[in-house]
């Protein structure tokens, strides 16, 4: 967004700039610098606020792993339906994370990558679990708690990397 914007900017201004006398092209060139520097913070801004609500979101599917990891009593079926339940949540916050991360350079492009591996990762260990039912192990909840968790942490670092 912020390069369409740039290079808009800078049209415009070589367009003006082209066409007009000599003060007539330094007016265009400090407008087209302003312009610029407006759409910048604009951009900015949004992406801020792009940031802010997956924070929420991160924050939240944090709280609900959390949960989760508290409930030792719970069946392997029970823990398998609460993430199931959940993973459309975790889905979206993953698929925005990683839009935003794909207009990154190389280390945000391998981290959205790793954030698609881990989640392929926690979907296979939960239905595991939802397939092993009542004969579901320790182990194997502590697996999807693992993964959720892995996977939350790549999140986090991604929001982070969008907010900076």
């Amino acid at each position: 967004m912020k390069t369409l914007a740039l290079r808009s900017s800078f049209l415009v201004a070589l367009v003006v700039a082209l066409g007009c006398g000599e003060q007539d092209r330094k007016d265009a060139a400090a407008g087209a610098k302003q312009a610029g520097k407006e759409v910048a913070q604009t951009a900015k801004k949004v992406g801020n606020k792009v940031g802010e609500g997956l924070v929420v979101a991160a924050d939240a599917i944090e709280d609900f792993a959390k949960s989760v990891a508290s409930n030792v009593s719970d069946t392997g079926a029970a823990v398998a339906d609460k993430v199931q339940a959940k993973m459309p949540d975790i889905e979206t916050l993953v698929d925005k994370t990683k839009s935003g991360l794909a207009a990154g350079g190389d280390e945000a492009k391998a981290l959205a990558s790793r954030m698609n591996d881990k989640l392929v990762v926690l979907k296979d260990k939960v239905a595991a679990l939802a397939k092993a039912g009542a004969a579901a192990t320790v182990e194997m909840k502590d697996d999807v708690v693992a993964a959720l968790k892995d996977l939350m942490a790549d999140i986090r670092a991604g929001v982070t990397r969008l907010g900076s």
